[in-house]
């Protein structure tokens, strides 16, 4: 993961909101319109959802928690995408677009597998003389 600031936290808990919001405005208004039933299984799901993103956003940013903060984000973003199309799918109209979704989340060994590769190769060609 790049460096990270808590600005950096800060403005992604900007954009988790936001989606989330969107999320869940589409959600109420289906309920209201009985387009949704408050008894389908996608509102205790999302509800479920939400108490998650709201502990998120709880968060204060701060220097100490910058890359485990912005772990979780992302996490919630990735997780919050499935949702456009799970709500479209019960029913749910004018669910907005699905921004952009974070990078996969990075190996903490994928730099330490890639230096084993490269010494065993040379390891390798030093044998081959």
């Amino acid at each position: 993961m790049p460096f990270v600031t808590p600005d950096d936290v800060h403005a992604l808990q900007v954009d988790v909101e936001a989606e989330a919001d969107g999320l869940a405005s589409a959600l109420k208004a289906a309920i209201y319109a009985n387009d949704v039933s408050i008894f389908d299984p996608i509102v205790p799901a999302w509800q479920s959802m939400m108490t998650r993103v709201q502990l998120f956003l709880r968060e204060n940013p701060s220097w100490l928690n910058t890359a485990s903060q912005m772990d979780r984000g992302q996490q919630l973003q990735r997780e919050l995408g499935p949702w456009h199309a799970r709500m479209t799918a019960a029913g749910v109209k004018n669910v907005p677009a699905m921004p952009p979704q974070p990078p996969p989340p990075e190996s903490l060994f994928g730099n330490v597998q890639g230096i084993l590769i490269a010494l065993a190769v040379l390891m390798a060609l030093r044998e081959m003389r």
